[in-house]
């Protein structure tokens, strides 16, 4: 593969200290959101498909990356080749905006990072379409925002569920490998109307599972077992989640800094069966043996209504919706469109 850089270095295999970095890096903001960082860090990088990690490396020592996965997507029905920005870390030297107004590498870095972002060096030459999720209360993010050419173009908010005692209904099933065809199916006319809809991970990580009305699926979701490490919460709430509820033998169930949780995605309910989705949810945790869940939805879809409808735990009271923009950079004429909701691939975010 051609690299048209004269820093960044391109590789579609992630090295250790690329790994190392991403161990270490902190997601979030300061004293305004949650600060974490991810677990089973290597497991998910060497997962990725179709991945290019783009490193800033200088005499053998990584310095930063930003690593951008190829999708295929559907955008309301139509299928469309994008492009989604997994990760942007770098160093602290590297980040600062002072900084980077400076002649010399750090210039440099901004403008290679720059053809990054206008697809050069990705082996792709037909219309561009980049996303990313970026916390909305971080300042750098927003400057990423406008400096490379990025748009706001929605949010999806991220929802804890949670119960003390989930049991498995005997309704709930899990999905048998000769359903899966027709389970795409119905996921893809379900989110027919959404963009960025995502199915490449369905079915790959994790497990499905659905609720029958006889021989007819009327509720699924795929359930991912993860872990993050939290580093803070803020306010006075986020003080009473990392140093009190951790100590109180029942709550701890539902959260202490090491959050082990489910992330339920690939919601499919057939109107009529929203009810369903709550025994669903309680089910999959159940199967599991956690107490926690965590589902990420576009606050405009009917689906994220149907799920506020149900009782979602304490850990939702305690802690609350989180807000995320997803941001765009496309040379598509119909994108994006600023009333249908977005799919978000539970994949992409742990």
């Amino acid at each position: 593969m051609d690299n048209p850089y004269k820093i960044l270095k391109i590789s579609k295999t992630p090295e250790r200290q690329l790994i190392r970095l991403l161990e270490e890096n902190m997601i979030g903001t300061p004293g305004k959101s949650m600060l974490y960082k991810h677990v089973q860090v290597s497991e998910k990088v060497t997962g990725l498909k179709g991945a290019y990690f783009c490193n800033l490396k200088i005499r053998d020592r990584l310095y930063g990356t930003v690593c951008i996965c190829k999708r295929c997507v559907f955008n309301q029905g139509r299928n469309e080749t994008a492009f989604y920005v997994r990760y942007f870390t770098f160093l602290d030297k590297f980040r600062s905006a002072d900084q980077n107004k400076r002649r010399g590498n750090k210039s440099l870095i901004r403008d290679e990072v720059t053809m990054l972002m206008n697809g050069e060096g990705l082996d792709y030459t037909d219309k561009l379409l980049l996303y990313a999720y970026l916390d909305s209360e971080n300042i750098r993010s927003g400057r990423l925002i406008e400096e490379f050419g990025f748009a706001k173009a929605g949010i999806f908010h991220t929802m804890p569920f949670s119960r003390f005692i989930p049991r498995v209904s005997p309704l709930m099933e899990k999905l048998g490998k000769e359903e899966k065809p027709a389970m795409y199916n119905l996921l893809l006319d379900f989110y027919k109307d959404f963009q960025l809809v995502s199915f490449e991970n369905m079915f790959v990580k994790g497990d499905y599972f659905i609720i029958k009305n006889g021989d007819e699926i009327v509720c699924g979701v795929q359930g991912i077992p993860d872990q993050w490490k939290i580093i803070n919460l803020p306010g006075v709430s986020g003080n009473l989640m990392m140093h009190i509820i951790p100590k109180i033998p029942w709550l701890k169930r539902l959260f202490n800094p090491e959050y082990k949780f489910i992330f339920l995605e690939g919601i499919y309910c057939k109107p009529g069966y929203e009810k369903q989705l709550e025994l669903l949810f309680t089910s999959v945790l159940a199967y599991f043996n956690a107490f926690s869940g965590i589902v990420c939805l576009d606050p405009r879809s009917t689906l994220y209504k149907s799920v506020r409808q149900m009782y979602m735990g304490l850990t939702h009271k305690l802690m609350g919706e989180k807000q995320i923009e997803i941001a765009i950079k496309s040379t598509y004429e119909k994108m994006p469109d600023q009333q249908a909701p977005f799919f978000i691939s539970g994949f992409d975010v742990l």
